[in-house]
């Protein structure tokens, strides 16, 4: 098993409310969660895709990597080990944070958060773009 997709990604960024902007007006994103120096926004069915944590700097913090199920984690977990690279599981807390059921935490040899992951949590209500959208173009 392999992962399937970029599912969702954090951003450092020095101003939070410039994002709660920024997100729906200029990107179309539905801010759904803000709490102190987070923000966090849909653009789909997915409970949540970007996460803003405010911080003294700006730039990615960390890219999360959809796979099929925890079969799929656990053999990615397997291979990781064989290969010698370290990395470690996400607490509980981390996992209800992403909105995920289970996830491993690695670092690229950039240096760059990876977070390779399973069952993401499904909205109940439908996603309601920050501004008007007609399709794409």
């Amino acid at each position: 098993m392999s992962v399937l997709s970029l599912g969702y990604m954090g951003i450092r960024s020095t101003s939070v409310s410039d994002w709660s902007d920024y997100g729906p007006r200029h990107l179309g994103l539905q801010r759904i969660d803000r709490a102190r120096g987070t923000v966090a926004f849909r653009m789909d069915d997915r409970r949540q895709r970007i996460i803003v944590n405010e911080t003294n700097s700006d730039g990615v913090d960390f890219f999360g990597w959809e796979t099929a199920d925890g079969q799929a984690l656990d053999e990615i977990g397997a291979r990781l080990e064989a290969a010698k690279v370290r990395f470690m599981r996400g607490d509980r807390a981390l996992a209800q944070e992403r909105r995920v059921a289970d996830l491993l935490v690695l670092q690229d040899p950039a240096g760059n958060q990876l977070e390779i992951f399973h069952g993401p949590e499904i909205a109940t209500d439908p996603f309601k773009p920050g501004r008007s959208i007609s399709g794409f173009r």
